[in-house]
């Protein structure tokens, strides 16, 4: 059995302070990252809605060949919440996937152990999913509700 003794009290020092202000650096970004996600999703919600609503719009003679068909309202409805769904949980997944990527990355150029939990990369494309879904509501009623016989017109 050996004995170490400790450091000497300035080197302690430095490396501690130095191990502190990585830590309140990165501390620091995460809540700048968080901010700024939080303006993004209300912008993002509101940038999903037109996306669809200008899809709506181009796709108006789709919907009016459908409804002539024999689709419901319902059908269009649900046609464009499961489109909007579908890239909600693709972009939550790369999302997921990029935070993943810059978190490894920083425990790695810090010498740290990421510790990431598992419900948070599942959960992503949930969220992604859901906020597409309810940015998605707007456009798909009234694209729901095109009357066939005007929507061949144009």
């Amino acid at each position: 059995m050996a004995v170490i003794p400790p450091a000497d009290p300035p080197r302690m020092a430095s490396i501690i302070s130095g191990s502190m202000q990585a830590l309140f650096t990165a501390l620091a970004g995460v809540t700048l990252l968080i901010a700024l996600a939080e303006v993004t999703f209300l912008i993002g919600g509101a940038a999903i809605a037109n996306t669809t609503l200008v899809s709506v719009m181009e796709r108006t003679q789709e919907i009016g060949l459908r409804r002539a068909l024999g689709a419901g309202p319902g059908h269009i409805i649900i046609q464009f919440l499961t489109e909007t769904a579908i890239l909600g949980a693709v972009a939550g997944l790369v999302g997921a996937t990029l935070g993943l990527i810059a978190v490894i990355t920083v425990a790695l150029s810090l010498t740290w152990t990421a510790l990431i939990d598992n419900w948070v990369i599942l959960a992503s494309p949930a969220i992604g999913a859901g906020v597409r879904l309810l940015a998605g509501l707007y456009p798909a009623w009234p694209a729901g509700h095109i009357n066939p016989i005007q929507a061949l017109r144009r």
